[in-house]
């Protein structure tokens, strides 16, 4: 599994094992490898998913995986930027 989604076989134990978080890029493999959606794989109580849900409620908005993965991609950006 970890050579399919092209990282570590330590990496991807600490996935499983929830001590860290995977990136967008890998999340979206795993959505596509497992035919789950993408929000499957995000904690329910994560606050930015929260928020983004809220947003396309509030504007009912239709949203496919795509969409949210670019949402999900620029949250991280914009977090990374933050702490540079």
């Amino acid at each position: 599994m970890a050579l399919i989604l092209g990282i570590s076989r330590s990496t991807l134990v600490r996935i499983e094992r929830g001590q860290i978080s995977p990136k967008a890029d890998i999340i979206k493999k795993l959505s596509l490898l497992s035919d789950k959606e993408i929000s499957y794989f995000y904690n329910s109580e994560d606050n930015f998913i929260k928020r983004i849900k809220e947003i396309i409620n509030d504007n009912n908005l239709i949203v496919d995986d795509d969409i949210l993965l670019l949402l999900i991609n620029k949250i991280e950006l914009d977090i990374i930027g933050d702490d540079l």
